[in-house]
């Protein structure tokens, strides 16, 4: 990764220059870039989304970010259901049963 404005600059550069990363990975006015991750085999790929989301939403400043893939599909699944059954279980104490009902 860069550390140095100079660095910045050389991979902004080289990216631009490329006409396979041009408008396809790097908008031309290199505001808006897409960052693709290959997770390997045999590892937990819903963690790794969690662990990335976790790592950008750390970033200072106004940058947005979305997700999209099979391992962050999975990771939302899994907090809806973690979380969904939390309320269903709470509701089912209480004797409240609104929540079942659509």
């Amino acid at each position: 990764m860069p550390q140095t404005p100079e660095e910045i600059k050389h991979l902004k550069d080289y990216a631009l220059s490329k006409e396979l990363y041009r408008d396809r990975l790097v908008s031309k006015d290199s505001r808006i870039t897409l960052i693709v991750c290959r997770v390997i085999p045999d590892v937990n790929r819903a963690e790794v989304a969690r662990n990335i989301k976790a790592i950008t939403e750390k970033k200072e400043g106004n940058a947005k970010f979305y997700y999209s893939g099979v391992p962050v599909q999975i990771s939302d699944l899994q907090e809806y259901h973690i979380k969904g059954c939390y309320k269903a279980c709470t509701y089912s104490f209480t004797g409240n049963y609104s929540y079942f009902i659509p």
